[in-house]
């Protein structure tokens, strides 16, 4: 989908944001990618502007909370296994999933944690003897990118 018909589907605030947000996750997935860990000041950023994004779009009427609401539940239960388990998980990556999940309609979520998934899998198998940190967030936001749809 190009910017002109991205723009002809969405208000011009919401193009600004849909860029904005696309940047942020690039920049998180790198620095996670370098260094295993990301800024909380980003990740706030980011959560604020997918929220921002998801409410105008509440409010317009073309997305329901009920789609929302389902599409956070895997990153609700990931924010909760990394209070649990912190050396496992961090909890930036529970929350960047709620944030794409704010994004996405059902199918592109879906599509997403598959490919997140699969990704996340081979990349496992392969740093597992090295005993590496999986970048999750680079997985994640990558998949996304990806499969992104609006």
């Amino acid at each position: 989908m190009n910017l002109a018909e991205l723009s002809g589907q969405m208000s011009a605030p919401n193009v600004m944001l849909i860029i904005c947000m696309h940047t942020l996750l690039i920049l998180l997935a790198i620095s996670d990618f370098e260094k295993r860990t990301v800024p909380t000041a980003m990740v706030m950023l980011t959560i604020v502007m997918s929220t921002t994004y998801m409410l105008t779009e509440l409010i317009s009427g073309k997305r329901t909370i009920t789609d929302r609401v389902i599409n956070m539940i895997p990153g609700v239960f990931l924010c909760a296994y990394s209070r649990l388990k912190p050396e496992r998980v961090g909890e930036a990556d529970g929350l960047l999933m709620i944030c794409i999940a704010e994004l996405s309609n059902p199918v592109t979520f879906i599509i997403t944690m598959a490919v997140t998934s699969f990704l996340s899998l081979i990349i496992a198998v392969k740093t597992i003897k090295d005993k590496t940190k999986l970048p999750f967030i680079t997985i994640l936001a990558g998949a996304y990118l990806l499969c992104a749809k609006y």
